[in-house]
């Protein structure tokens, strides 16, 4: 067994967050033809707020291993699935006013030689 390394590593993340989105308004302060349309508008907050919660889980996984053929040549092979969270910020609501699907992005890898 002195020959063969091996390498493992798990972890699982859950991420909880709580958001909120301002409703806008616009008001219109000049209809000179001549400026440019976002010229000729203000938009503000109007103090409406649309609020919710998301949460998600994901495990992500390394696998490795080794083995020395000689002191100068190995071989190896490992592999992983991983994930990224999107931001919360990113998410947005429905036209129900409920937040959108908030999930991990996955991500898988392997390689030998």
């Amino acid at each position: 067994m002195d020959r063969w390394v091996f390498d493992i590593g798990l972890r699982v993340e859950k991420i909880l967050g709580d958001i909120s989105r301002e409703g806008s308004q616009s008001f219109q302060v000049n209809d000179d033809p001549s400026l440019a349309p976002d010229l000729q508008s203000v938009i503000f907050g109007n103090g409406d707020f649309t609020i919710g919660e998301v949460d998600t889980s994901e495990w992500a996984l390394a696998l490795g291993a080794l083995y020395k053929l000689t002191d100068n040549i190995s071989l190896y092979a490992n592999g992983a699935r991983g994930f990224f969270f999107p931001e919360i910020r990113s998410v947005s609501f429905n036209s129900l006013g409920e937040p959108q699907t908030f999930k991990a992005e996955i991500i898988k890898q392997a390689e030998a030689g």
